[in-house]
């Protein structure tokens, strides 16, 4: 209960973008008191990265929120045999599920927006996916093998950049893409030492502290994050830092949390959140965040 699934927001100029919603990534957003994100950029269909996207799309605040303008997703295509379903599929079939809450809270009781509550879903393809109000976001495949196609994202701005990785291996093509960026937030998995791929299932498709200080000493980011911490010896950040620096990589590193905030500018600020204790939505209680969400009372 105390780190959500896979999500990244980001907040460019006047556009709010969020990268994958796995389970609790909506409820840490009302933490934030952030309701109306109408746009919603998937990196692959692991149930860690989408699990949250029925309550973002059909809870009645964010629903609500959203007023007239449907949820926009884009991801991934279907590629069978190993993705026999992508993102349309995905957003028809949770559209079609939750067919009677949505007729009852449109139509007959609550009548919220009929537009709040339609998906507006796009299966993308390597290169530019989204602009808008000066934001580019370009998609990037990466190897997550046998899930494919998986992306990773670049979103420029106002002469700054963040690149997310999403869920890969040690990759090149991420390193192209990533190239002059002021922040690298890449996925890691802490493995024990000896470990293979033939003795540990989730290694040959996840990237080390190793192989992500190679990744960093290529792309040089003005600052580069862990996130997705797949911790199998349970080290902790100071043990992941330790191992990346044993790896070579001295550069700006931090290691993500919940609700941590960075801010690009002339400089790269950090700003991680109070610690989060049970109940989520009303564990944060300084100024900087809204202390209590009517979220968890809906």
């Amino acid at each position: 209960m105390t780190q959500a699934e896979a999500g990244l927001l980001v907040q460019a100029g006047p556009e709010i973008l969020l990268f994958d919603c796995g389970h609790l990534i909506p409820e840490r957003l009302a933490q934030l008191g952030i309701f109306s994100v109408s746009k919603v950029f998937l990196t692959h269909l692991h149930s860690d990265h989408t699990e949250g996207l029925p309550i973002l799309w059909m809870n009645e605040l964010t629903w609500e929120s959203r007023g007239s303008t449907p949820l926009q997703v884009f991801g991934p295509g279907e590629d069978p045999p190993n993705q026999p379903a992508g993102t349309a599929d995905l957003t028809s079939d949770v559209a079609n599920d939750y067919a009677t809450n949505t007729h009852i809270r449109r139509d007959l009781v609550e009548h919220l927006p009929a537009g709040g509550i339609e998906f507006q879903t796009t299966e993308i393809s390597q290169g530019v996916v989204y602009q808008n109000n000066g934001v580019t976001v370009t998609a990037f495949l990466v190897d997550h093998d046998p899930v494919m196609p998986a992306f990773g994202y670049r979103v420029d701005y106002a002469g700054h950049s963040v690149v997310f990785s999403g869920d890969t291996t040690e990759p090149s093509n991420l390193i192209q893409y990533a190239q002059g960026t002021d922040v690298l937030i890449h996925e890691v998995l802490i493995n024990p030492p000896g470990a293979t791929d033939a003795t540990d299932v989730i290694l040959g498709y996840h990237t080390t502290p190793e192989q992500a200080a190679a990744v960093f000493n290529q792309v040089k980011p003005g600052l580069a994050v862990y996130t997705h911490i797949v911790d199998q010896v349970g080290g902790g950040g100071s043990y992941l830092i330790g191992r990346t620096q044993a790896a070579g990589y001295n550069g700006p590193l931090a290691v993500g949390t919940d609700l941590t905030s960075i801010t690009i500018g002339s400089t790269i600020t950090v700003s991680p959140c109070a610690s989060i204790t049970t109940p989520i939505i009303t564990a944060v209680t300084t100024s900087k965040y809204h202390p209590a969400s009517p979220l968890a009372a809906r």
